[in-house]
């Protein structure tokens, strides 16, 4: 199936794509204001606006402000603009341009994402504390090294004394294990593992999220471009008015009625400029958030075209879609596994109901020095049972509990399992009803544009009226914005299909089926 392409009716200009704009002059402190009593030099009040002397921002911003910009003054207005501009302009920041296109973006994606790297994290301290576990399965060897020094006097004879030096060196090894006949290490040892699976699974889930929602801001950014793209091709036609409408005034044959309503509309176009400009400016941002990259760069897609893309075939049953997804969405493996280390743990509490075995053996040795060691040994074993803690009710309690954890988790599978269902199907939906809206609305767009070129040049013969080529030219803009607005939602519903599914990984979200 080919793609679906729209561009801007006619040439224009690259987008120039800028950050935000942030002062780069440090914040200038407020001067003290005068007593009432004492009068400022003449002198000073005119240096300040002296001929050919530079004047900062903040003087700028402040002249901006105190000079009062009237509507219906073209005088005015172009001073009030020109000043603005000048602040705008001082203050933009340069920025690095980064050439990207959607394969680039998840590679980047995969390797920079914030969320992504605390989930391989934590996916790391789960495997960790599996291993941990089964080390608790092996006999511990310790070893202990004791030296003590005697010093004292012994009594003879009456009231003679003896001083008495004496040092006592014991070194000993012990080795113990502990054996559980019921299997309790075992079964805790097999918790852990399935909890290290379940966060490789959601590892798998953070990925596929964020891979959907980078897909999703980077068609945000193209549609955004197109439509700047857009709206300064609404310019130049509604420029291409006013320069009509002035001809005609001039020439005696138009009003300045139509001359005003076409400046009207020219002003309103500049306003969709603005706000277009900044919805780039803003879906750059919130990408760049998403890669993790610096605020100061510039995203340059290849081109600025907004296109179709199927990811999912429109053509497949959706049931064979849910069974797809039953299968592979990793939000429900991570809830299957929590379901297994639950009943691991709960069989590790019915293994403490069988007393434990300690095993324990030593060697030691004491003497005063290393050579003249008397060597002792001891091996023995003891038993111990909790089965009576709590007078009998904790083990029967804590086995309850894990039983009611895992009832908790089948009814969140299955609610999980619904939700998914849903969105599949949704998405589909979704899918369907934007190939069929992005037909509509470029036959919509053929015939805005067919109207709009017969109203012009209508009027320009003198045949037609003003207020017909200004509708016409509104309905065109229109038209352009719901194409590109088409494109966008089939191409997100189309990324919510396969998040549904789970099927998101960096060559299928950029690559058509």
């Amino acid at each position: 199936m080919p793609t679906s392409q729209m561009g801007p009716a006619s040439p224009t200009t690259p987008i120039q794509q800028t950050a935000p704009a942030q002062s780069v002059y440090p914040p200038q402190k407020p001067e003290a204001a005068a007593p009432a009593n004492k009068i400022v030099p003449e002198e000073r009040a005119a240096d300040r606006n002296l001929p050919g002397a530079p004047s900062t921002p903040s003087q700028d911003i402040q002249a901006l402000e105190q000079q009062p910009i009237h509507l219906f003054d073209e005088q005015k207005l172009e001073e009030g603009r020109s000043l603005l501009n000048k602040v705008l302009t001082a203050s933009v920041v340069k920025v690095q341009e980064y050439p990207v296109d959607l394969p680039t973006v998840l590679k980047l994606v995969e390797k920079q994402n914030l969320f992504l790297q605390d989930s391989t994290i934590n996916a790391k301290v789960e495997n960790n504390r599996f291993f941990r576990s089964v080390s608790d399965l092996l006999p511990d060897v310790t070893g202990t090294y004791n030296q003590s020094r005697f010093q004292g006097a012994i009594q003879i004879f009456g009231s003679q004394t003896l001083q008495v030096f004496q040092t006592r060196l014991v070194p000993q090894a012990t080795a113990s294990w502990v054996i559980n006949p019921g299997g309790r290490d075992v079964f805790t040892a097999l918790a852990f593992k399935q909890r290290a699976r379940e966060a490789k699974y959601l590892l798998n889930q953070t990925l596929q999220e964020q891979l959907t929602q980078a897909t999703i801001e980077y068609y945000e950014l193209i549609a955004a471009g197109v439509n700047v793209a857009n709206v300064r091709a609404n310019i130049q036609e509604v420029q291409s008015q006013v320069a009509l409408n002035a001809a005609r005034l001039k020439a005696g044959v138009g009003t300045k009625l139509d001359l005003e309503r076409a400046r009207s509309q020219l002003i309103e176009r500049e306003q969709e400029l603005i706000t277009a400009e900044n919805a780039l400016a803003k879906a750059q941002q919130n990408l760049l958030s998403r890669l993790n990259l610096d605020p100061d760069v510039a995203l340059l897609p290849p081109q600025v075209r907004a296109e179709a893309r199927i990811l999912i075939p429109l053509n497949v049953d959706t049931q064979q879609l849910v069974d797809r997804a039953m299968e592979k969405n990793p939000t429900l493996k991570a809830i299957q596994q929590e379901i297994r280390a639950l009943g691991y743990e709960g069989k590790a509490v019915l293994a403490d109901a069988i007393p434990t075995v300690t095993l324990q053996a030593y060697i030691n040795g004491t003497g005063p020095e290393i050579d003249k060691l008397g060597l002792g040994r001891f091996g023995g074993f003891a038993v111990q049972s909790t089965l009576f803690n709590g007078l009998g009710t904790s083990l029967p309690l804590d086995y309850r509990t894990r039983r009611l954890l895992v009832a908790q988790q089948k009814v969140r599978l299955k609610e999980q399992e619904r939700a998914i269902q849903t969105d599949v199907i949704n998405a589909f939906l979704d899918s369907r009803a934007g190939a069929k809206s992005i037909f509509t609305a470029q036959e919509l767009l053929g015939v805005a544009e067919e109207a709009y070129r017969l109203s012009f040049g209508r009027y320009k013969a003198g045949l037609g009226i003003n207020v017909d080529v200004l509708n016409a030219q509104t309905a065109l803009a229109l038209a352009r914005v719901r194409v590109v607005r088409a494109i966008f939602d089939f191409n997100e519903a189309q990324v919510r299909l396969l998040k549904a599914i789970g099927e998101v990984t960096s060559t299928t979200s950029s690559m058509e089926r």
